[in-house]
């Protein structure tokens, strides 16, 4: 299984108004790696898993997020402070499963918030669902099925339950996809890209799987451990 999606975050995606979000201290610009370096999913609290450089897509996160942020017609300001993106963590047993992380520190709560409001809009899911479209199609570049024998043959998007409570907002959705070789071979697969907001961090988790949706108990594990991690580099 190769990792479609790739890292996504909301950094980046600039829209008009916000939401309220609960004070925290304020993380400067000579911090801010470190603090998104600290929040970071730097391994999964699982046996069996391991990580690899090789899987990425390579849609960078900004670029993700401006594409977003022309899609929701929202203008676009890559200004974050910093930004990490975790390895590609994969776990082989029970299920295979693979995950990453994002983070990226804004200048400002208040960028957050509109972010946020961007990332939870009426606009937001058709948006990510052609983002989603295209990195698929792209990924057949891989000499699978001869490359240009692949198809995408459908893709549905939806909103699921957060899996973080207590943050200063979050979103959740899930991709299902089917793809395969245009003389019958087929493929299905799942992404959840899910994320919460904490001061002036954006985290978000990516976990791809094939076949059946995300194990919701490990889903659950990796979100309560950002923020966690989270909440400790971020008073």
């Amino acid at each position: 299984m190769r990792r479609i999606l790739g890292p996504l975050t909301v950094a980046a995606v600039v829209a008009g108004g916000g939401v309220a979000l609960a004070a925290h201290g304020t993380v400067t610009r000579q911090r801010a790696p470190a603090v998104a370096a600290a929040i970071s999913l730097s391994y999964l609290p699982v046996p069996s898993s391991s990580t690899t450089d090789d899987l990425r897509h390579p849609i960078t996160p900004d670029h993700i997020g401006a594409a977003l942020g022309q899609c929701l017609g929202a203008g676009t300001n890559n200004r974050a402070l910093a930004e990490v993106v975790s390895p590609t963590f994969i776990v082989f047993s029970p299920r295979y499963v693979m995950a990453a992380s994002t983070v990226a520190i804004q200048p400002s709560q208040g960028q957050v918030a509109n972010d946020l409001t961007a990332i939870s809009s009426p606009k937001a899911l058709g948006c990510l669902k052609r983002h989603a479209s295209s990195a698929i199609r792209s990924s057949f570049t891989d000499p699978v099925c001869g490359g240009p024998t692949a198809a995408l043959f459908s893709l549905t998007a939806v909103k699921i339950p957060s899996l973080v409570s207590g943050s200063d907002g979050t979103f959740a959705y899930r991709f299902r996809f089917v793809t395969g070789c245009k003389h019958g071979l087929t493929y299905l697969a799942y992404a959840d890209y899910v994320g919460f907001a904490w001061g002036q961090a954006e985290v978000t988790l990516t976990v791809e799987t094939n076949n059946q949706p995300p194990p919701g108990a490990l889903e659950r594990q990796l979100a309560a451990l950002l923020f966690s991690h989270a909440r400790r580099a971020i008073n």
